[in-house]
């Protein structure tokens, strides 16, 4: 039956190996089963791959607002299954998240901790329109998320490369009085292109007010 198989498959990775069990999870294999004539149930059809291959980086699949840990959601389909290992890791650190599933709230919602920043306990600061998308600013807002009075929405409109893909690809901050940003209008000049962004501030105590 259907759950035999399940029951087989749990009680092989039951015996796998720490290292083995690594290695599934960042190959990410899919066995295709079909029913059988033979003796056994079923057979396989098929065995695919969906390894992660970007390791080097965990500061996109989660931001850290000044009220916790928000799970966040890749942008890239290659990327889909980060957010999850992080999820496990703050688990296994006893790291409570404050907010995740982001696919559910919308199908359209992706945020990518690359876009975020804390300046002071009064703003922090969102890129949108690229990689995090506005479903994944309203789902902060909307959920309370923020820890801040004010969020300032850096948005993308037509600048759509992956040198400046992230907020913190043209824009950090070297202290408490200070910050560092790329010289939109010289890049301007230079290449020909709009490489602009409209901010846009949202007032987190308005909104409560307002309730």
């Amino acid at each position: 039956t259907f759950q035999a198989l399940i029951d087989s498959k749990n009680a092989n990775i039951d015996e796998l190996s720490d290292k083995q069990l690594v290695n599934v999870v960042l190959t990410n294999p899919t066995i295709t089963l079909k029913p059988s004539k033979s003796n056994r149930f079923a057979e396989a059809t098929s065995i695919s791959f969906k390894p992660l291959g970007n390791l080097a980086f965990c500061r996109d699949q989660q931001i850290t607002t000044p009220k916790g840990i928000v799970i966040g959601r890749m942008n890239s389909s290659q990327r889909n299954g980060e957010h999850k290992i992080m999820e496990q890791v703050f688990k296994n650190l006893n790291f409570e998240e404050i907010g995740k599933n982001l696919e559910e709230y919308d199908k359209d919602a992706f945020l990518e901790g690359g876009d975020y920043f804390v300046v002071n306990k009064d703003l922090s600061i969102l890129g949108v329109g690229y990689r995090t998308t506005i479903k994944a600013a309203e789902f902060l807002m909307e959920k309370n998320l923020l820890g801040t009075r004010y969020m300032a929405l850096i948005y993308n409109e037509a600048d759509h490369t992956d040198e400046r893909s992230h907020l913190d690809t043209f824009f950090n901050i070297l202290n408490d009085k200070y910050a560092m940003v790329l010289d939109f209008n010289k890049l301007q000049t230079t290449t020909k292109t709009t490489v602009e962004r409209k901010v846009f501030l949202y007032d987190n105590k308005a909104r409560d007010s307002n309730k």
